[in-house]
């Protein structure tokens, strides 16, 4: 007979969309900084810009220059744990696991306080 948690608590809250978000975040971030060091052994320019211009990003990727390419790869890196964050604070919600969804929701506000502060500070 299998042992069940105590009345209260959910057997295993469903992480598989937080798994999935993790999983499709990484790869996204793989090719991309693969196409961006593809890009540069095959002697292809740099290009450049600051990256919270999200137009000169998608330019450069456009433009095939490892720099859009690599910037890219490093939103998908910056973006995956958040999506995850909010993944897992919707599927605790789900199965009424308040504790850990308000957690959740808490992280991803100080991350948007923060975002917000980076972005006035400019």
């Amino acid at each position: 007979m299998t042992p069940q948690p105590p009345v209260g608590i959910p057997a295993r809250p469903g992480s598989r969309a937080t798994r999935l978000s993790l999983a499709v975040g990484t790869t996204l971030s793989v090719v991309c900084f693969g196409v961006a060091l593809a890009l540069a052994f095959a002697g292809r320019p740099e290009g450049g810009g600051p990256m919270a211009d999200l137009g000169a990003v998608i330019a450069s990727a456009a433009a095939l220059e490892s720099w859009g390419w690599a910037t890219l790869g490093t939103y998908a890196v910056i973006a995956s744990p958040v999506a995850a964050i909010a993944t897992t604070a919707l599927e605790h919600a789900r199965v009424h696991d308040r504790r850990t969804a308000w957690t959740a929701a808490a992280v991803l506000g100080i991350l948007g306080a923060s975002l917000a502060i980076s972005l006035l500070g400019r």
